[in-house]
């Protein structure tokens, strides 16, 4: 309806605007011409409108449904509950995303989750006569937890990444988090040498992000070092761009993988194929 609307108003101004024009330009009139040009201005923040209006509607249709097979449906608070989680599941998807990209702490994606479940349990009308609270958190955490794997599209988008080196690192490394990955504290001389380490269901990556990458053969050596001694178990290059030179400099490398940021939600699959 709101879409419709818009596409009236852009269509109005805009033929305003050259009705406008015309009259400005055949009796040399200014007040048409300043009719025409606020007209103009109006309807180009119309069509911005409609444009924003069309992606937040494009990312309510895109949303997966979380699994309902384990919600015991003879259970009438626990059925509210997971239909007010339905209704909003467009919006807490969006929190967790937010608070992972702009919290200072955002290390902790599972305490940042409970979080959000528990602010959205405290918003629930609930008697709790039929089920208790703790019960209700925990189902709730793993219907959210399935809707987030389902999502992944959703709450990582690689078209819209900092530019500066600094900030791109960072970013980095919220993404990984908001993909299931965990920020490992590390020693010197890991600390120094790597971007940053992460770890996901066993696997210890060391992380080496840049903006403009560079490779030279005594650093691959201290890279292989750390995977020989055991420290990592691979290391991976990320940067928002590949380089065919980099790409055949490193096809001899088992363990030591490149890849665009854009690729990070298969960087599990790709390690996996390397063991």
């Amino acid at each position: 309806m709101m879409l419709g609307f818009y596409k009236f108003l852009i269509w109005f101004f805009t033929i305003v605007s050259l009705i406008a024009l015309i009259y400005g330009v055949l009796e040399a009139n200014i007040t048409y011409m300043v009719i025409f040009i606020a007209s103009l201005i109006i309807s180009v923040i119309f069509h911005r409108l409609d444009e924003i209006s069309s992606v937040e509607n494009n990312n309510k249709s895109e949303i997966k449904d979380f699994s309902v097979e384990r919600i015991d449906q003879q259970n009438e608070e626990i059925l509210a509950a997971t239909e007010c989680l339905r209704q909003e599941q467009t919006k807490l998807l969006a929190d967790l995303k937010s608070r992972v990209y702009a919290n200072q702490d955002f290390s902790n994606l599972k305490q940042i989750k409970s979080e959000i479940i528990k602010d959205f349990i405290n918003t629930l009308t609930i008697k709790y006569e039929l089920t208790t609270k703790q019960e209700l958190k925990d189902l709730l955490s793993a219907l959210f937890n399935d809707l987030e794997s389902k999502n992944i599209d959703f709450l990582f988008d690689p078209k819209f990444f900092p530019k500066e080196s600094k900030s791109y690192i960072d970013w980095i490394k919220r993404s990984l988090v908001l993909l299931g990955w965990h920020i490992l504290k590390v020693d010197y001389p890991l600390e120094n040498f790597f971007s940053g380490v992460v770890e996901r269901s066993g696997l210890i990556v060391g992380l080496t992000i840049s903006t403009e990458l560079s490779l030279d053969k005594e650093s691959l050596k201290q890279h292989e070092h750390y995977i020989d001694t055991g420290s990592i178990d691979f290391s991976v290059f990320v940067t928002p761009l590949l380089k065919k030179d980099i790409v055949e400099f490193l096809t001899s490398k088992n363990k030591i993988v490149i890849l665009e940021h854009k690729d990070l939600i298969n960087l599990p699959s790709k390690l996996k194929g390397l063991l």
